[in-house]
């Protein structure tokens, strides 16, 4: 596909930079015993090698007292795409050192003037003393760096000899120092914080530093505590492949603006290559439209982070979050929300074709490419080398969540949708959804069954009992004198019925043999299919007796179904003497019968007619006892199969609410901690069994009022109450909660034993319901939990995303998730949510509100502008908070315009020239 904007990701990334890379000439210096090289080009050309092997996109040059000397190195790293933040090490007039690193487009004249600056009184000195340290305290360096030289620095090797906290311990007090956070912002330890606590020579030296680095020991306490970073002193090239050479910045683009603000927010955007973690959730790589006229021919990569799409309204964002749903054919379930996100769709999308790409982590990190025609079915889902595979998008993305505009607040409205949030944190929901499907189906089946027996079973019943009237009318007939005839027709109506199953017997035998056929399938074991498995011989020898046993079953079957023939025909030889001897014979009664005397007015042949139509009947219902006693052995074998059904359902049923109770125990202590509170109520929603009552003809919504007032109404223990006692069983449990005479009349009459009803009524699934509470308490006050019910539209809100945003590897995608939430709580804890998760799981939001990129610090911000005239998404108007023109956009933009953008300078304490 031939894009007009084909972009690479834009986003912000962490980059390994490494900020204490010295010189050949440092190295001749101070390490020339050690040295790997044997002259300034191979050691320039090792750097860069490593940096390279290493993945190092950032280098701060710091020779110690000089600039001139990294000139070369600075120069082959430029032009091979790395960039330098040239600088240098200086010693205060404490003895403190201070690596200093400036813009990478510092030229040499304006280096050299900012360490002349900074040497002050003993700049001239260095001519004869290299190591010369300034007559300027570290205070003052700190504050010309900064403020006026628009540069960094960070103390360097802290805790070692000439350290700040090493010197602080030897008696000189830099406690003023340390607690300025606008001075002092960063430092540099050899590992990390807690390697601290592991004693040296038998001494812990270093726990004090730990407590101080921590913030935590009050004499040092700072405003903020300080960004710790690595930077080894490399003297030699293989020191870079240490991970104390490093330490990682997340920016838009690698420069000394974007390596700044990292430190405005260090949490989310400095780590120590010992805190790097390898992604395992999925994500959403790209998207990119084909046709159409809204997005045109786009292509737009994700961060597998944090991603706010930001414009104004109409701009395209919710079309742009609407669109990964229509490539997933995963369309919202809410009828309202769901007419809303078609129209969309037949606005903006038509004619247009939507690709995703998706790293899977449910398919073991595979990456799958999954597209779809506006007005067609999904296409199929493809795999990295373009072939078909049998995935559906929920194998792919089996758990990811996508909610449209108002969608949380339909949720905070239906009790089941909040029952289902809890589905992921139970792994084996979907096999507990299937099988109860599966039970469900089979009680329906059952039923079915059930009542199709049952009331095979009363016809049969009916007939038997019509069994003795028949015989006690058939007394008149032997009166009159033709008891010897009748008994000839019971004979021969017997030897017919007999005759009739012997048929009825070969044809069975006769269609059994007919599926014989599906029996055996000998494909899955064929020569091809077994070939080149680890132990194709022993499959072989199995292979070998089940075409033994084939054999034997075909060549049996042959003589079966031989046999089966002759017996027709022998049978048929049979049944034509005894059809022979039974015309003989009936001719011979009906002869005798018709002269018979007239009685009551009615002639010997119509008498005779009447007694042999009567026998018949008799003989019939007498040969149907046989079928009755196996008919009822039937109906209780099926009721069996229902009571083993029910109860597995049940049993299925209770270990699944066992597990949710654990899993909510433990989200409980965990995440939500402070936060939510859920509890799970038994068998408390039941919506469905009220649904089945007010089927009853008239049972209305106030006759069935005490199915609430009860705490224990299960619809198998309703049946079974029914079945025993009936109506006075049922006002005998229920009528202290307001089960009247009449609606206990209606309900047991229509539900009586045997009535199709009582076996729904026993089908009838009461659930669990979820108790969710929110903390509305402030931070460090008490916590204060109330229900859903209790709380304002914008509290259950918060409530139900503070759940959505819990423990999920697959993207969780929302159209301006800030509706209906107040905004007090996005600040103090949505956003906070986002910043720990998103590290193990992928967010695309648009939005209006500029907490959730600026505070939640999106790795990837994309402005969409409304402009029909221009290119909706461009290039420049892609990145992070750090990238000058998309923080200008989202100013304008987001909600409180700029004004956001200086509350996050206010909150850290920095400020910034924008």
């Amino acid at each position: 596909m031939t894009t007009k904007n084909n972009f690479e990701y834009l986003g912000a990334k962490f980059y390994k930079c490494a900020l204490q890379v010295n010189p050949w000439a440092y190295s001749q210096r101070h390490h020339k015993a050690n040295q790997e090289c044997s002259g300034e080009e191979e050691y320039n050309t090792d750097i860069l090698n490593q940096c390279q092997k290493n993945k190092i996109k950032v280098v701060g040059l710091a020779d110690h007292n000089d600039v001139n000397s990294s000139a070369e190195l600075r120069k082959l790293l430029e032009n091979n795409d790395i960039t330098v933040f040239p600088g240098f090490e200086i010693e205060s007039s404490e003895g403190i050192h201070m690596v200093c690193l400036y813009h990478e487009k510092t030229q040499l004249n304006d280096l050299q003037h900012y360490l002349r600056e900074l040497l002050s009184n003993n700049s001239e000195k260095l001519q004869s003393n290299h190591n010369i340290a300034s007559s300027m305290s570290c205070h003052d360096i700190a504050s010309k760096v900064l403020n006026k030289q628009k540069g960094f620095w960070y103390a360097a090797h802290m805790t070692g000899k000439n350290g700040i906290l090493r010197l602080a311990r030897g008696g000189n007090n830099h406690k003023e120092l340390w607690q300025n956070s606008l001075l002092l912002i960063a430092g540099q330890i050899p590992g990390t914080v807690a390697d601290m606590d592991i004693p040296q020579d038998g001494k812990n030296k270093t726990a004090e530093y730990k407590k101080i680095i921590e913030n935590k020991n009050p004499d040092y306490k700072r405003d903020r505590a300080i960004v710790i970073i690595n930077a080894k002193d490399v003297s030699v090239p293989s020191m870079l492949e240490e991970k104390s050479a490093s330490v990682q910045i997340k920016m838009t683009t690698p420069g000394m603006e974007s390596f700044l603000d990292a430190f405005y927010d260090p949490k989310s955007r400095v780590r120590l290559n010992y805190d790097m973690k390898e992604s395992h959730h999925s994500k959403i790589l790209s998207i990119s439209w084909e046709g159409g006229s809204f997005f045109k021919e786009t292509n737009l990569t994700f961060s597998e982070n944090l991603n706010a799409v930001i414009g104004g309204h109409g701009a395209g964002k919710s079309t742009l979050l609407e669109s990964i749903r229509y490539a997933l054919n995963m369309p919202p379930k809410q009828n309202e929300v769901k007419k809303k996100y078609e129209r969309l769709c037949d606005s903006n999308l038509h004619g247009a074709k939507v690709t995703i790409k998706i790293w899977s982590a449910a398919q073991l990190g595979n990456i799958f490419t999954i597209s779809r025609r506006f007005g067609m079915s999904p296409e199929v889902v493809k795999d990295d080398t373009g072939e078909v595979t049998p995935f559906l998008p929920t194998d792919i993305l089996p758990k990811i969540e996508i909610y449209s505009q108002s969608e949380i607040l339909r949720i905070a409205e239906d009790e089941q949708a909040q029952y289902h949030l809890l589905d992921r944190f139970l792994p084996d929901q979907n096999d507990y959804h299937s099988k109860i499907n599966e039970l469900k189906k089979r009680l329906a089946e059952n039923r079915e069954k059930l009542m199709k027996i049952t009331t095979k079973k009363d016809i049969l019943e009916s007939e038997l009992n019509q069994l003795a009237a028949l015989k006690e009318k058939i007394k008149v007939y032997k009166k009159i004198g033709i008891e010897e005839k009748l008994k000839k027709l019971e004979v021969l109506d017997k030897e017919k019925i007999i005759t009739g199953g012997v048929d009825k017997q070969i044809q069975e035998v006769a269609e059994w043999v007919n599926n014989y056929d599906d029996i055996f399938d000998m494909n899955f074991i064929s020569a091809n299919t077994i070939k080149d498995l680890p132990n194709e011989g022993f499959i072989q020898s199995m292979s070998t007796a089940l075409q033994k046993l084939q054999q034997t079953c075909d060549s049996s079957l042959l003589k079966i179904k031989e046999n089966i023939s002759l017996c027709r025909e022998e049978v048929n030889e049979s049944k034509v003497a005894i059809q022979k001897q039974h015309n003989m014979a009936t001719d011979e009664v009906q002869s005798a019968l018709a002269k018979l005397q007239s009685h009551a007015g009615r002639d010997g042949r119509e008498i005779s007619g009447e007694a042999k139509k009567l026998v018949t009947r008799i003989s019939i219902i007498e040969n149907k006892k046989p079928e009755v006693k196996s008919i009822t052995t039937l109906v209780e074998k099926i009721k069996q199969e229902r009571r083993n059904i029910l109860k597995e359902y049940t049993d299925t049923a209770y270990d699944n609410t066992q597990k949710l109770k654990y899993a909510i125990e433990k989200i409980n202590n965990g995440d939500l901690n402070g936060k939510v509170k859920i509890n799970l109520v038994d068998a408390h929603e039941k919506s469905a069994l009220k649904d089945f009552l007010m089927t009853i003809e008239n049972i209305g919504k106030h006759a069935i009022k005490w199915v609430d007032h009860s705490k224990s109404v299960f619809p198998t223990e309703l049946a079974s109450i029914i079945k025993k006692k009936g109506k006075e069983g049922l006002l005998e449990r229920y009528k202290a909660f307001g089960l009247t005479d009449n609606s206990a009349e209606k309900i047991a009459t229509a539900c009586h034993e045997g009535s199709e009803m009582l076996l729904k009524l026993e089908e009838v699934e009461i659930t669990d319901k979820i108790d969710i509470q929110l903390n509305t308490a402030h931070d460090k006050e008490q916590p204060n939990y109330h229900s859903l019910e209790g709380l304002s539209t914008g509290q259950q809100c918060t409530a139900i995303l503070n759940i959505i945003l819990l423990e999920n590897k697959d993207p969780l995608i929302m159209d301006q998730p800030e509706d209906n939430l107040d905004n007090s709580f996005i600040a103090e804890r949505i956003v906070k949510d986002l910043r720990n998760c998103k590290d193990n799981r992928q967010f695309i939001f648009a939005t209006h509100n500029a907490n959730i990129p600026i505070f939640g610090d999106a790795e990837l911000i994309l402005v969409i502008e409304s402009d029909t005239t221009k290119e909706k998404i461009l290039k420049e108007r892609i990145g992070s908070v750090d990238k000058p023109a998309v923080r200008e956009a989202a100013a304008r933009i987001l909600d409180g315009g700029r004004e956001a953008f200086y509350m996050r300078q206010h909150k850290y304490g920095f400020d910034h020239d924008d």
